[in-house]
């Protein structure tokens, strides 16, 4: 598979262990969970619009590293599944190895989080 081929070319081989480094999130993303795994809402989480909230969750160092990955990806050679026919750029990061640090990013940050703001489509996950 891609995953199995691309592993000796990782670049940065970390982000695929975890996206929970101290150097990668945000203090306000880490605030935002701690309060949302208390039940409550921190401050830091934005309505940008109606069923749109938004709070700052990578640091410029991870989204700089998470970026020459993903060049490096597509610099490798070796086939890109696009997220969809009107998107030439994307990639699906699970599907070159970063399915379990995506799935742990998801279940300690992001959920908690979507279970306040969206609580009744939140029973499905």
């Amino acid at each position: 598979t891609p995953e199995e081929r691309y592993v000796p070319l990782r670049r940065e081989p970390k982000l695929f262990e975890s996206l929970l480094r101290d150097e990668w999130l945000t203090s306000e993303a880490r605030a935002v969970a701690a309060a949302a795994w208390e039940g409550y809402l921190h401050d830091a989480v934005v309505r940008e619009y109606s069923g749109v909230y938004s709070f700052e969750l990578f640091s410029k160092a991870f989204c700089e590293t998470f970026l020459r990955e993903v060049d490096n990806y597509d610099a490798s050679g070796l086939p890109v599944r696009r997220p969809n026919s009107m998107n030439n750029y994307g990639l699906i990061v699970n599907e070159i190895g970063m399915r379990d640090a995506i799935t742990q990013l998801q279940q300690e940050i992001l959920w908690p989080v979507a279970r306040l703001l969206f609580p009744l489509q939140s029973t499905r996950f």
